[in-house]
C-alpha cells in the first residue's frame, strides 16, 4: 500500500516537472523569436536612416534566416509634413512564419 502511494506521488511530481520544463522551453523559444525580430528590425531601421541621410540604397534582403527560422522584412518610407516641415516616415516590420511581428517607425527630416 505504501509503495503504491509513493509511486503515485513520484509520478505526479514527475508529471509536474515535465510540464514545467516544457512550458519553460516554449517560452524560451518565443523569447528567442522576439529577440531575433527586434534585432533584425533594428538593423533595418539603422540602414534606412543611413539611406535617408547619405542617399545610398538599402542593402537588406527581404527574407533573413536566423537561428534556423526565416523572417520577412518589410521596409516602407513615405513623405509626410509636420507643421509644414517636410519629413519622412520610415518603418521596418519583421515577421516570422507564425505571423508574429515587430515593427519600428520613426520620423526623420527630409534632407532635400
Amino acid at each position: 500500500m505504501w509503495a503504491a502511494a509513493a509511486l503515485a506521488i513520484v509520478m505526479t511530481l514527475g508529471a509536474g516537472v515535465f510540464l514545467s520544463v516544457s512550458v519553460a522551453a516554449r517560452r524560451e523559444a518565443e523569447r528567442e523569436i522576439s529577440l531575433d525580430e527586434t534585432l533584425i528590425a533594428q538593423d533595418a531601421m539603422e540602414q534606412m536612416k543611413a539611406s535617408v541621410r547619405l542617399g545610398e540604397p538599402v542593402s537588406m534582403p527581404k527574407e533573413i534566416v536566423k537561428n534556423g527560422r526565416t523572417y520577412t522584412v518589410d521596409m516602407t518610407e513615405e513623405p509626410v509634413y509636420v507643421e509644414s516641415v517636410p519629413m519622412r516616415r520610415i518603418k521596418a516590420e519583421v515577421s516570422d512564419s507564425s505571423g508574429k511581428s515587430v515593427s519600428f517607425s520613426v520620423l526623420m527630416e527630409d534632407p532635400q
